[in-house]
């Protein structure tokens, strides 16, 4: 099973409700749970649907699908960078 931590780091930190986030990805908030659980996979979609409205409440630098969806990025020596 996948989790999404960062996913929902984010969206708490930028104050998105799972509900507000099911709405803007026109799906109910149980599905959105389940998806923000790791239960059942996201669509690029609503990936990408995601991205743009965390962006959009943020004032930092855009954030990509890569850096939301997937692995942490790796040092040249191996070590993680978050």
């Amino acid at each position: 099973m996948v989790e999404y931590r960062k996913l929902k780091g984010l969206r708490v930190q930028y104050s998105i409700s799972q509900e507000d986030m099911a709405s803007v990805l026109g799906i109910a908030p149980e599905t959105y749970r389940l998806k923000e659980n790791g239960e059942r996979p996201f669509k690029i979609g609503e990936a990408l649907a995601i991205v743009k409205e965390i962006n959009r409440r943020s004032n930092e630098e855009a954030l990509t699908v890569e850096e939301i969806f997937c692995c942490p990025k790796v040092a040249n020596n191996g070590t993680r960078r978050d």
